[in-house]
């Protein structure tokens, strides 16, 4: 005899595996998509608002500045002269050539 459950989505144990699996690994990407973007906006926010206290930034130039970086930022990802850009990349050449070691943020 046939069984009627084959195709009504009765799962093995390995079937079950793969699927909680998968559905783990969708929300952790989920997950750390919603945080990276949480994290840029608080950063954003912060140099705007360090923009406006300290060097009298007001709308124009503040969303200049937002769109400048945006547009470099999507630029670097796609390829600067032929050769994508890390995060690892900046980090270096804002130590190297502006003197400005990203790390200590971590350290204090």
């Amino acid at each position: 005899m046939i069984s009627n459950y084959k195709n009504r989505g009765v799962f093995d144990k390995k079937d079950l595996r793969r699927y909680v699996e998968a559905e783990t690994k969708r929300h952790v990407t989920e997950i750390s998509d919603i945080a990276r973007l949480d994290g840029a906006k608080q950063m954003f926010s912060v140099c705007l608002y360090t923009l406006y206290l300290q060097y009298g930034f007001g709308k124009k130039r503040s969303q200049k500045f937002f769109d400048d970086v945006s547009s470099t930022f999507n630029l670097l990802q796609t390829g600067l002269c032929g050769k994508a850009m890390t995060i690892d990349d900046c980090y270096k050449f804002c130590k190297d050539k502006l003197g400005v070691d990203v790390d200590e943020i971590r350290d204090r």
